[in-house]
């Protein structure tokens, strides 16, 4: 038998198959880096800060404490569209299409909200419950963008905020 190929019966076809996936990286479901951490106080029928700002493709951790007796909601306006968000906290989640659309958040309560923004803008965000005329912004800003980028665009948005 010169010339023959003598097989090893006990490594099977299936090595070839699974010694690459096994030695292939793997990608965690949540992003390992550190989040963004952003802390909103409610007080007062009002968002304490009015606006924050986060980086577009970084994890972000925003944090929603109520300080007030009342349940308050977060209504985001077109930021969460097909974004994958994680919720915590003593909070009523609703979605639409697969997207967070609104979070109550009971009087003495917290809420977080875990995701990474796609794509820079600014997304307005309110609370709807009846007669509380609460707004704010959140700010995604692109990796090129500086601290005057972000200083003319909270100007921008006090404009906006004194129209509404």
């Amino acid at each position: 038998m010169s010339g023959a190929v003598k097989m090893n019966h006990g490594v099977g076809w299936w090595s070839v198959l699974l010694v690459p996936m096994l030695l292939a990286e793997v990608t965690p479901a949540w992003p390992t880096e550190r989040p963004q951490e952003v802390r909103i106080k409610i007080r007062a029928r009002a968002f304490h800060p009015a606006q924050v700002t986060v980086r577009v493709n970084r994890p972000v951790r925003l944090v929603f404490e109520n300080e007030d007796v009342e349940i308050h909601a977060f209504v985001p306006e077109g930021l969460f569209g097909n974004v994958p968000v994680q919720i915590d906290g003593s909070v009523a989640p609703f979605y639409q299409r697969g997207s967070l659309v609104r979070l109550l958040i009971g009087g003495g309560a917290w809420a977080e909200v875990r995701f990474t923004p796609p794509r820079p803008g600014l997304f307005r965000y309110e609370c709807d419950m009846p007669g509380h005329q609460m707004f704010g912004h959140i700010l995604v800003l692109d990796d090129n963008s500086d601290d005057k980028t972000e200083h003319q665009a909270s100007v921008d948005t006090q404009a906006i905020q004194n129209k509404e």
